[in-house]
């Protein structure tokens, strides 16, 4: 009466394959909100673009405010656009580290490292990893490779959201100067 070592590496095989595809989902679905941030901003950004330029250009109050109006309308829609896109983005970036955390325990308590530890390893130490393959992490020591400053691409991506805020206060305050 052995184990039936193959159903227990196939199982783990599907238990880490089912995290990477969750990894995988959350990513897809965080890359999705980015992009639809992107595109959304920049398309409310060139029509009210266009619109405070015909509202400086009108001559009449009754001008400036055919123009005015729609100007509003846009910059509350794209100004309340980027405060709910920004909070899902956040969440999703959240539901990522979950399944990546995940894994990285996954892999550290079955192998004692895997190709995603030492991937996470590597990036900490900008590819060039120490001689630490082949011990267990400690839990410290998985959330040292998961915190949320390390990830240089959540860095830039996070100053588009500031940065569509100030061009919308740019806009605004153009607007009301044209008046």
């Amino acid at each position: 009466m052995g184990v039936n070592t193959d159903r227990t590496h196939s199982s783990e095989g599907n238990h880490e394959g089912f995290i990477i595809a969750g990894i995988a989902w959350q990513e897809s679905l965080l890359q999705a909100y980015r992009n639809y941030l992107l595109i959304t901003q920049s398309i409310f950004l060139a029509v009210d673009v266009g619109l405070l330029s015909a509202q400086a250009s009108a001559k009449t109050l009754i001008e400036k405010l055919i123009f005015g109006v729609p100007f509003l309308v846009i910059f509350l829609l794209g100004v309340a656009t980027l405060k709910y896109l920004n909070g899902a983005i956040k969440e999703r970036s959240k539901a990522v580290d979950w399944w990546q955390r995940r894994l990285l325990k996954f892999e550290n308590i079955r192998d004692g490292f895997g190709h995603f530890v030492a991937f996470r390893i590597a990036k900490e130490h900008g590819f060039n990893p120490p001689d630490v393959e082949g011990h267990q992490l400690d839990t410290s020591e998985i959330e040292r490779l998961l915190r949320a400053e390390t990830p240089k691409a959540r860095k830039v991506f996070g100053l588009f959201v500031p940065g569509f805020g100030i061009l919308w206060i740019v806009l605004l305050l153009s607007a009301l100067i044209t008046l």
